[in-house]
């Protein structure tokens, strides 16, 4: 913080303890900069907080395209197959509800049947988020841009695919490269069948709130 703030926390060196090692340096700027602890550094917790961010963006986006208001408090779900990826949600559903407004937060299990009217979003390949919209969507313009999103996917999958399917990549990129490849067309693949889902619970919400036809005698 000091060569951001370097009065600030030039004030708090001379106020506070200072530490053994630092104990006969007259100013912060005197002080070596400091390294990081690899001792607390946990890659589990950093992939952890990815796919919670993750969720967060995906849920303020989709309240933005269902032109929520703040005061409009809507109900989420997680669903997963993975009790990692549950347990991380479980673990930190009070910060989700307050980051994205929400009135609640659920996770289901994979095997969860779930109303067909909620409106959904796929989280990189981990999970799905669902939203209850019903009567507050516009569920044409979300399918929409799920579509676009769709286009987008099937293109980056051929594209990595013609690139992985090279008889120059096969024979000169390392195993390592080849199989990390592999594996993101994998996750792009599994992306790309959440999008596929989305798409058809909107359709299928959009069919659900359409009016009935009048019976013609």
């Amino acid at each position: 913080l000091a060569p951001i703030m370097p009065f600030l926390t030039e004030e708090l060196w001379q106020r506070l303890p200072r530490l053994p090692e630092v104990a006969d340096c007259d100013s912060i700027c005197q002080t070596k900069y400091p390294v990081p602890l690899v001792s607390w550094r946990s890659e589990e917790a950093e992939q952890d907080m990815t796919l919670f961010m993750d969720a967060v963006r995906e849920a303020r986006s989709i309240r933005v395209s269902y032109g929520l208001v703040p005061r409009d408090k809507a109900a989420f779900y997680v669903q997963t197959a993975s009790p990692d990826v549950a347990k991380v949600f479980e673990a930190n559903r009070a910060e989700f509800m307050q980051l994205v407004n929400a009135k609640s937060l659920d996770v289901l299990s994979d095997s969860t049947v779930v109303d067909s009217q909620w409106g959904v979003r796929p989280v990189a390949d981990k999970c799905q988020l669902y939203i209850d919209v019903t009567g507050v969507v516009d569920v044409k313009l979300e399918v929409e841009k799920l579509e676009k999103k769709r286009r987008k996917a099937e293109e980056n999958i051929a594209a990595m695919e013609a690139r992985i399917s090279d008889p120059q990549y096969l024979a000169k990129a390392p195993p390592a490269l080849q199989q990390a490849n592999a594996d993101k067309v994998a996750s792009l693949r599994s992306e790309l069948d959440g999008i596929i889902l989305a798409v058809e619970r909107f359709k299928a919400l959009e069919t659900a709130t359409q009016p009935a036809q009048p019976a013609h005698s």
